[in-house]
């Protein structure tokens, strides 16, 4: 008998434990309390964003009962902000860093940071919780659900809140979170280096072996990194038969077949490339992690096969060859890697597993 309260005991505890997990449902809405101590901090956090530069201030925020002092704030985004910010609109993109001052200090889990979007051009609010859900059944995935933002006392509106790619998510992934981590992402208004080849933006093209042409197009969130990035893009534009050495292929192909299905063309399937992480492990190789899915299903009509947005029917019936059948070089991660027939049948077979797990019925 005192066995079996213990059991019921245990099971209780962990049903709570688990429930403060902020990503714990996605149909439960959580409340997180905001309390800046600046009383000015709109206007700062909207200086601190419009200056460039990623400084952030100071707030304690409540969720599930439970207040964390001293966390970081900042604006996020970029079309999420600066269009927002053209209508006059206030309902900004966060990031919050828990461990900003307090260190180790984290959410249950360990998740030290988080980001709340506000979901632009997603009136359904669907697209980001969904699509993270799909993609995480065939690769690592950030997870994402749903929060009420209240600012200090007053209520905020609906957000999407959804995982950082950090040391917490890297380490329950691939049980490493030293190597090196790449967010592909451009600085939209860097100025592109004269003495550097052309690239175009996050693609993975090889530009030569100096970093410095490779840092208005990727932002390094490691300490070190740059020669493993560079030795990436070398291999796969150069030397394409030792790829499986620096990447994880299949992952890659999970990725390309995710964003043809999903018609994601705000990544590296579309016109801006962009919106990925690629994170080093501790065998060397490179793993694809997917980010920034609220314009996904078709919300980003840009393919960069052509300059023109695509018509509904065309996003319907978009080739699952997206640039390689126009053999793009500006695409080498697609392109060199579906020239191999292997790859190939590999990659339709995931377009065939994901159209069949979610949509053939």
């Amino acid at each position: 008998m005192r066995k079996a309260l213990l059991f019921i005991c245990c099971v209780f505890l962990f049903s709570q434990l688990s429930g403060q997990d902020i990503f714990s449902s996605k149909t439960v809405v959580k409340d997180i309390y905001l309390t800046f101590y600046d009383g000015n901090w709109e206007e700062t956090l909207l200086q601190n964003k419009l200056s460039g530069e990623e400084e952030r201030i100071l707030a304690k925020i409540q969720l599930n009962g439970i207040t964390y002092d001293s966390v970081g704030v900042r604006y996020k985004g970029n079309s999420s902000f600066f269009n927002v910010k053209k209508t006059g609109a206030k309902k900004f993109p966060f990031n919050i860093k828990i461990d900003h001052i307090v260190k180790k200090q984290s959410l249950p889990n360990g998740y030290e940071s988080l980001k709340l979007s506000n979901v632009f051009r997603d009136p359904s609010f669907v697209r980001e919780v969904l699509a993270y859900d799909i993609a995480s059944n065939y690769m690592p995935s950030p997870r994402a659900a749903y929060v009420r933002l209240h600012i200090n006392g007053a209520p905020f509106g609906l957000y999407n809140i959804t995982e950082s790619i950090d040391k917490a998510f890297l380490k329950r992934h691939f049980g490493y979170k030293k190597g090196t981590l790449v967010k592909c992402d451009p600085n939209w208004k860097a100025t592109a280096n004269e003495t550097c080849p052309k690239g175009d933006k996050a693609s993975l093209n090889y530009l030569g072996d100096d970093p410095i042409c490779y840092e208005g197009l990727y932002e390094l969130k490691s300490n070190k990194g740059w020669e493993n990035l560079i030795s990436l893009s070398k291999t796969l534009n150069k030397d394409i038969d030792k790829i499986e050495n620096i990447l994880n292929v299949d992952q890659v192909l999970w990725m390309h077949a995710f964003n043809n299905v999903l018609v994601n063309l705000d990544s590296y399937a579309g016109r801006l490339c962009h919106n990925y992480y690629l994170f080093q492990d501790s065998f060397g190789v490179f793993q694809p992690i997917l980010w920034d899915m609220n314009l996904s299903f078709g919300g980003f009509r840009f393919s960069g096969e052509s300059n023109k947005a695509l018509t509904v029917d065309e996003m319907q019936n978009m080739s699952m060859f997206l640039h390689f059948k126009t053999s793009n070089s500006n695409r080498p991660l697609i392109t060199n890697l579906l020239k191999n027939s292997r790859y190939r049948k590999i990659y339709v077979a995931h377009l065939k597993t994901i159209l069949r797990d979610y949509f053939a019925n």
